[in-house]
């Protein structure tokens, strides 16, 4: 279809675009209005070369975080804490139920350029959500120094209790929901100009079959003649 056909099956099915963006728009609210409020929590940590050791166990440790070893170091720092293992050791250390584990995501991520991990726990509560994040980066830094005794964990910014919820406002759904609505209702006026196209085609194809001096009758025309 090229561009003129397709200005064309946009200008006669403009109402389609316009059915399915208030569709998508209200799609939006119902679900805005439906769902449960959901913060999220951050902690970070630093990575750093441990003290008391043996000097030489340092240099190592000091060269290791400046080489590219690094990333696998802090990969195993990020999922040491994301694991169930450290979730659960988390909720049982706050005397916390086991089932809100399913509850709480728990995100652990290295920041680029840094040997800082950071992790973020999401759920309904803040507070909970606020002390998962920080026992949750203790408890998974406590466990990579004994893997590593070279290195210490330290924290580097505590968590804060979240005040407002991290679920996408309904300013941002709208403008997405409607986005979609539009391409929907733009395909559904696209398909409609091809069909409508299509049939007459095939209404040509049946007339010339009858010779060229067929003439095609209008539907109120032939209801006249036949009555």
């Amino acid at each position: 279809m090229d561009l003129k056909a397709t200005l064309a099956a946009l200008r006669t099915g403009w109402h389609l675009l316009v059915i399915g963006a208030l569709i998508a728009g209200t799609v939006a609210v119902a679900l805005d209005r439906a769902a449960v409020p959901v913060y999220e929590a951050r902690a970070s940590y630093v990575v750093s070369p441990g003290t008391g050791i043996d000097p030489d166990d340092v240099a190592r440790g000091v060269d290791t975080l400046d080489s590219t070893r690094s990333r696998s170091i802090m990969s195993t720092l990020t999922e040491i804490a994301k694991s169930d293992a450290v979730r659960s050791e988390a909720l049982s250390t706050l005397d916390l139920a086991p089932e809100l584990a399913e509850s709480y995501s728990v995100e652990a991520i290295v920041v680029p350029e840094a040997n800082v991990m950071e992790t973020a726990v999401t759920g309904p509560d803040p507070e909970i959500a606020a002390a998962l994040a920080s026992a949750i980066g203790e408890i998974g830094g406590s466990r990579f120094v004994e893997l590593y005794q070279i290195y210490d964990v330290e924290g580097l910014d505590l968590a804060t209790v979240p005040t407002e919820a991290a679920n996408p406002g309904l300013g941002q759904m709208l403008v997405i929901a409607v986005a979609i609505g539009l391409m929907v209702g733009m395909g559904a006026a696209l398909l409609r100009s091809a069909w409508i196209a299509r049939a007459r085609r095939a209404m040509s194809n049946r007339l010339d079959a009858y010779g060229p001096t067929v003439t095609p009758i209008k539907e109120h025309d032939r209801f006249e003649r036949v009555g």
